[in-house]
């Protein structure tokens, strides 16, 4: 009798063990569930928060331009700045004309292409004329943001599958 009510009392802890393990693991995915929902909204607000930097820099490159004559070239921050027709930074210590998307953000953010270790992806934009006036910076379907040299306008935009 000794045995079987040892044998009884063994399977009911055992029952007991098992669903806390279970409750102990779901509990542990819903919060790796809430981690990766709020790294997207993290991510996001990351890019914007350097869309805004990059406007600022790019400013203050286009008023730099406009009180040193309109040159196609400036120092700025102790980087040699190519400007277009327009005033608005092409790229950031290249001896080259042209749009250079990589090089403005690392240049006018002083960073690397990362936001949150995730790698920023870069797509040159054409205007309706066929020139490339444009950098498309954006996380893969999450969000972004251009950059148009022509206008230096900044507009934030949703980046879908599709891209």
């Amino acid at each position: 009798m000794k045995n079987k009510e040892v044998l009884d009392q063994l399977l009911r802890g055992f029952g007991f063990k098992e669903v806390m393990i279970v409750i102990v693991m779901l509990l542990v995915g819903y919060f790796l569930y809430l981690y990766q929902q709020q790294q997207v909204v993290i991510n996001e607000t990351s890019l914007a928060l350097s869309a805004n930097q990059f406007a600022q820099s790019s400013g203050e490159i286009h008023l730099q331009w406009l009180r040193e004559g309109k040159p196609k070239q400036l120092k700025w921050r102790n980087k040699s700045v190519m400007l277009n027709l327009y005033g608005w930074p092409e790229s950031v210590t290249a001896n080259k004309n042209g749009l250079n998307c990589a090089l403005l953000w690392q240049g006018l953010l002083d960073t690397d292409m990362l936001i949150n270790n995730e790698p920023i992806q870069v797509k040159v934009l054409g205007d309706n004329q066929g020139v490339d006036s444009g950098c498309l910076y954006y996380l893969p379907e999450q969000s972004g943001f251009e950059y148009w040299a022509k206008t230096g306008l900044i507009k934030q935009r949703l980046i879908d599958s599709t891209l």
